[in-house]
């Protein structure tokens, strides 16, 4: 509980009493009577009961955040334009299902720069409230993420701030159509997020014009057409100067990959998931000095850099897979002495691991080399040098050595696995690898020891059949993967807070930490399959 003893302090002007947690007790109406408040932070408080609208009284507010409540149903906006001061207003969570002039109050607010109202089934505006234009031009950032926004009609609000705008997040919403061309007249926009829609066709033409353009997300929408088109767009005229981050993942854009090297500040570029073809050669990051994260995983792209190639860049996170690269290692990775994360399954790798792969990445969290055909004459002792890895997949190749000892010393490892090689001898035992469920070791015939059930090299390598249905429960369940996926989402979490000042470092894990249940979701689908047709035989 607050103090009503509160309201005997008539000259506060700044309040802030975000992240304590009042159990869900009501709003203190005396709040409202503080009418010298010109800073108003009540977030994350765990408030509940009805929404206050007596703040409408704080006439004085410039800052007014109230998100991440548990207020009921917000009845109207109407208190809003009475604090005609107020430069920044973030009401995201709060319920405004019912508020369909919820862009009226806002445009009746002429100092306004700073709008968000994230996460919390705000409607599409009723299309004659966009007639009301701001008397001021002052809007910079607004943040409508995670909405229920379904009408494109809403681009046409932006054509009033062509001027002041910075930054612009539309993304997880429902917005249908083609990318509007309102955007070309704001010159200012560094920040713009439409990921997560309904968007379709291509980029417009007016991109060309966004000059000041530092990160543009139109991840997982539907997309299409040629990615040249859309890059020539870009690079038409000066958004290649300022374009740091570039995402068009999870889209339906086709073709080769084009010439990148006049996007000279590019630090991340994600094109995932896509219908991309074509070979991939050094050409195309020569000039990528500044890159730091790369995602070209699931496309029909063939990697043509197996040479003597020096990149200009040194990567953070990198992910190739699905890429074809076999039959060798890539010798560029060599140069790399920045990694965090690894990601190269499916990539028709045959040959030998070179010996200089282990003793390369000191920083490395993630690794997988999954479902490749790699050979490994050993897995040398300096892997437990690895102390930040947190997952390390070596599952579906041909590694035909034993399970080295050293591998627990890695005492952050939450996730492993080594299922559907040709490992023996036996599990290293007194160490956290007894920890692991039986999965990890999966169709090893060679394999014994704790947590197996088989104990000892002589015995029988062929389970019965009246044990194999068992057995397929053992391996695995459904909920060992969600447990062992929220572990490891919270492990990463921990990792990304070492890295809040690399932008596109966090860019790449919170999107890792986003796709992380539809990892799950194949690589369960994917061994309980393998299992299937093992059991079948």
């Amino acid at each position: 509980m607050i103090s009503p003893k509160l309201i005997e302090l008539q000259h506060l002007e700044h309040l802030d009493l975000g992240y304590i947690d009042f159990n869900g007790s009501p709003f203190p109406d005396f709040i409202g009577s503080l009418i010298n408040l010109r800073y108003l932070d009540l977030s994350w408080t765990n408030f509940g009961g009805k929404f206050p609208s007596q703040v409408g009284n704080l006439t004085n507010l410039v800052y007014l955040d109230l998100s991440a409540n548990y207020f009921t149903n917000v009845e109207n906006l109407e208190w809003l334009p009475l604090l005609s001061s107020l430069r920044y207003f973030d009401l995201s969570s709060a319920n405004l299902s019912n508020v369909f002039n919820w862009m009226e109050a806002v445009n009746k607010l002429p100092e306004l720069t700073n709008l968000t109202l994230r996460g919390r089934d705000l409607p599409s505006p009723i299309l004659s409230t966009l007639s009301y234009v701001n008397s001021s031009k002052s809007l910079a950032s607004v943040e409508l993420s995670i909405n229920d926004l379904s009408t494109s009609s809403i681009f046409l609000w932006w054509s009033n701030y062509n001027i002041s705008l910075v930054y612009l997040d539309l993304s997880q919403n429902l917005l249908p159509g083609s990318i509007p061309d309102v955007f070309g007249n704001m010159s200012s926009l560094s920040y713009l997020d439409l990921s997560s829609n309904q968007l379709e066709g291509g980029v417009p033409h007016s991109f060309a014009s966004l000059c000041s353009l530092q990160s543009l997300d139109l991840s997982s929408n539907i997309l299409s057409g040629q990615l040249s088109k859309f890059v020539q767009t870009l690079l038409s005229t000066c958004a290649q100067n300022s374009l740091e981050i570039l995402d068009l993942s999870w889209n339906y854009l086709a073709g080769s990959l084009p010439d990148l090297t006049k996007l000279s500040s590019l630090e991340l570029l994600c094109l995932n998931n896509n219908q991309l073809s074509g070979v991939i050669s050094g050409i195309h990051f020569s000039k990528l000095s500044k890159l730091q994260s790369l995602d070209l995983s699931s496309n029909s792209l063939v990697l043509d850099i197996h040479t003597n190639w020096i990149p200009p860049f040194q990567l953070d996170y990198i992910n190739l897979g699905s890429c074809k690269m076999g039959p060798d290692f890539l010798k560029w990775l060599q140069t790399q002495k920045k990694f965090s994360y690894l990601d190269i399954f499916d990539a028709e790798i045959s040959n030998i691991l070179p010996s200089w792969f282990w003793s390369l990445y000191r920083h490395v969290t993630f690794m997988n080399l999954t479902s490749n055909h790699i050979r490994a004459s050993q897995i040398t002792p300096k892997i437990g040098n690895l102390q930040s890895l947190d997952a390390l997949d070596l599952s579906r190749n041909q590694i035909e050595v034993r399970i080295p000892t050293n591998l627990s010393r890695i005492n952050r490892l939450s996730f492993l696995d080594l299922s559907f090689n040709n490992l023996s001898s036996e599990i290293p035992v007194g160490t956290q690898l007894q920890s692991f469920d039986t999965f990890v070791y999966a169709v090893n015939p060679q394999l014994y020891g704790p947590p197996l059930k088989k104990m000892c090299a002589d015995q029988n390598v062929h389970t019965d059949l009246s044990n194999r249905e068992d057995d397929k429960d053992e391996l695995i369940t459904l909920g060992f993967y969600i447990s062992m996926g929220l572990g490891f989402a919270a492990r990463f979490w921990g990792v990304c807070g070492t890295l809040i000042f690399k932008r596109s470092r966090r860019y790449a894990y919170f999107k890792f930490l986003n796709g992380l249940n539809d990892w799950l979701y194949v690589r369960v689908a994917l061994i309980k399959r393998q299992l299937k047709d093992m059991l079948n035989r």
